[in-house]
């Protein structure tokens, strides 16, 4: 059975309330080889407990769901050059992504017209190649909340013409105790906040 985290305990807490009874929490590797399997067969506010471990994965998020590290940090989501997490128009509208660490990747977390959160979740070693890849973007005016979060040692492909912004938030948001360093882009953009 794996193991939960104090911190992943209270994070599960605080989610509670928002759960409806009929949440089912899909853990990955134990019910599911892959990240992607969770995510593919969860229904709206489901939870992907996802124990520690290397994934090789680059995730498309369809349904709005809680993704969820066991151990802060130590499930590791290794994109393989391309965006590591992404979700787009979500019919719950959130998508919740909470104590991972992302790794060489193009961008991080990609949220578009939808809501969400990136909590306790440290992305380095990633190296956008487009202009208008960020490292964690919510775009097109959803609400967002990152807390605790780690931009460190990320990289432009061609900083002279690429504008990399390790934080862009397109709508309403709250940014807490986050550290952008190490990098060679701009820190934070915020629109509409």
């Amino acid at each position: 059975m794996p193991r939960i985290t104090t911190t992943a305990l209270a994070i599960l807490a605080m989610l509670i309330p928002a759960l409806t009874a009929q949440a089912i929490i899909r853990k990955v590797p134990e019910q599911y080889s892959t990240i992607q399997a969770a995510l593919d067969d969860a229904r709206e506010g489901d939870i992907v407990l996802v124990a520690p471990g290397n994934y090789a994965e680059s995730l498309l998020v369809q349904r709005s769901v809680y993704l969820i590290s066991e151990e802060p940090g130590a499930a590791v989501i290794d994109a393989d050059m391309d965006d590591a997490i992404r979700a787009e128009h979500l019919d719950g509208d959130m998508l919740q992504v909470i104590g991972f660490s992302i790794h060489n990747c193009r961008a991080g977390v990609v949220v578009i017209e939808s809501s969400g959160a990136v909590v306790d979740t440290t992305i380095s070693g990633c190296m956008p190649v487009d202009e208008y890849e960020d490292l964690i973007s919510f775009n097109g005016s959803g609400d967002a909340t990152v807390a605790h979060v780690v931009l460190t040692a990320n990289e432009t492909f061609d900083p002279a013409t690429i504008g990399l912004i390790g934080l862009y938030v397109d709508g309403q948001s709250v940014v807490t105790e986050s550290v952008i360093s190490a990098s060679n882009a701009a820190g934070m953009s915020l629109h509409g906040a």
